[in-house]
């Protein structure tokens, strides 16, 4: 009598239970907190949790997983094609050069552009190295004189990042600008395409550093000297020596 009376009425707990189950492993797997400690890492990952969560639930879990990927592939392609990169100024009682946005206190040389390319140089970013170290020349307060780049980051360059570099070369020279380079680990093998090792400052300095530091140091001394050239100055290396 109870099994037919009552059978229709708890037919749907089994179902309603499951759900129960289902929800509380969900709840368990819901890190709300670690979603929002990704913007520590950067704001851009908390747009693809957040992405992928509304993907799961509008689309399903293949839905939401493509959703995923695609953003992933993307943001990987903007970021390889638009890395990060910085100008770099001295910083007083630490060693070395750093990023003038991380370290505000630290100072450039009048003349002289220090800049940091954070990936490699290759097809995809090759036109942005290229516009960006224009701009910051067009940007500079006082007329540039060298341009260092510290390659220490740039792990791999592939043919396109030679030319764009020989094609930079040529134009900031069209311009009286010296590209110089430093902390080129990575380039051994095709320096000599970009330009020999033997290049040359109009005074006589190398064009090559190991370190990011020496470059500045001999830059400063051939801004100095050149500015106390035009101003009449018959000993360049006294200025020189004010570094």
């Amino acid at each position: 009598m109870v099994a037919a009376v009552a059978t229709p009425l708890i037919e749907p707990v089994p179902i309603a239970a499951l759900g129960v189950v289902v929800i509380a492993a969900v709840m368990g797997m819901l890190d709300v907190g670690g979603v929002w400690r990704l913007r520590r890492v950067h704001p851009a990952e908390v747009g693809l949790a957040m992405a992928t969560l509304l993907g799961v639930l509008i689309l399903g879990v293949l839905g939401g997983l493509l959703v995923a990927i695609g953003l992933s592939i993307g943001v990987y392609v903007y970021r390889s094609i638009r890395p990060h990169d910085a100008i770099l100024g001295a910083v007083h009682d630490v060693d070395g050069y750093h990023d003038i946005d991380a370290f505000p206190a630290a100072e450039t040389i009048p003349g002289l552009i220090v800049y940091r390319f954070d990936a490699p140089l290759f097809f995809p970013n090759a036109p942005y190295f290229k516009e960006r170290v224009i701009a910051l020349v067009a940007a500079a307060e006082t007329p540039t004189r060298w341009v260092l780049i510290n390659a220490e980051a740039i792990t791999y360059i592939d043919t396109t990042g030679v030319a764009t570099l020989r094609e930079l070369r040529a134009d900031l020279a069209g311009a009286g600008i010296l590209l110089t380079v430093a902390r080129a680990w990575c380039w051994q093998k095709i320096e000599t395409a970009m330009w020999p090792r033997d290049l040359r400052s109009p005074s006589g300095r190398s064009c090559w550093f190991r370190r990011d530091y020496a470059g500045p140091f001999a830059a400063g001394q051939e801004v100095l000297d050149g500015l106390h050239r035009e101003e009449g100055g018959d000993d360049g290396d006294q200025d020189g020596r004010g570094l």
